[in-house]
């Protein structure tokens, strides 16, 4: 069976979530931080880890780019109450497999892991449900102030921000994303990153 380590500093939610994973068919390994993780060496034979991105010593973000370094090629889903799209665009670029926001209920997290586990062997980045020209043809086919809105999200900037910059409304803001994720066919911040990434619209290192 596949192992899952679920890193979290909250006792509660590492049992919630264990059980709903082992029922689910996988093992489990939780730890209460990174360093227990990374001390532990058990990323190397995990299918999947599920990490808190706010955590005791070094951040959930700072542990999958150490495994990220250390060469493992393992799907990492981070969550978090705090992040928003800062958060989740920096996770992204950093190779997350996926960026997840609370309050979000066990099931939803199990259908992500899920996924993560059965695409272990690809890139984080990769995406086999997204046909890279596909991506580039939706990218095409936004308009000029979409594609200014969408160079913006891929900075990590907020609605608020954007709106400054743009010397718009936030209202408006809000109006032209929801037309730019809809072209884009992304049901997320964090998939349209990962979209974007994979079809080389979005260097990862800028």
């Amino acid at each position: 069976m596949p192992l899952v380590c679920i890193v979290d500093d909250d006792a509660s939610a590492r049992l919630a979530l264990g059980a709903v994973i082992e029922r689910a068919g996988h093992y489990v390994a939780a730890f209460s931080s990174g360093e227990a993780l990374l001390s532990a060496r058990s990323a190397e034979n995990a299918a999947c880890v599920l990490a808190d991105t706010r955590l005791p010593g070094i951040s959930g973000l700072n542990l999958l780019c150490r495994l990220k370094a250390g060469g493992l090629n393992v799907p990492v889903i981070l969550v978090s109450r705090f992040g928003g799209v800062p958060q989740a665009v920096e996770a992204m670029k950093c190779g997350a497999f996926d960026f997840i926001e609370k309050p979000a209920g066990a099931e939803a997290v199990l259908a992500v892991v899920e996924r993560a586990v059965a695409n272990k062997p690809a890139p984080p980045v990769a995406d086999a449900a997204i046909d890279m020209q596909e991506v580039t043809t939706r990218f095409q086919g936004l308009t000029p102030r979409e594609r200014d809105l969408f160079h913006h999200l891929m900075t990590g900037l907020t609605n608020k921000v954007i709106a400054q910059e743009l010397q718009i409304s936030p209202r408006t803001v809000e109006l032209h994303r929801s037309h730019l994720m809809r072209k884009m066919a992304a049901n997320s911040v964090p998939h349209l990153v990962r979209m974007a990434i994979s079809a080389g619209i979005v260097d990862p290192q800028n």
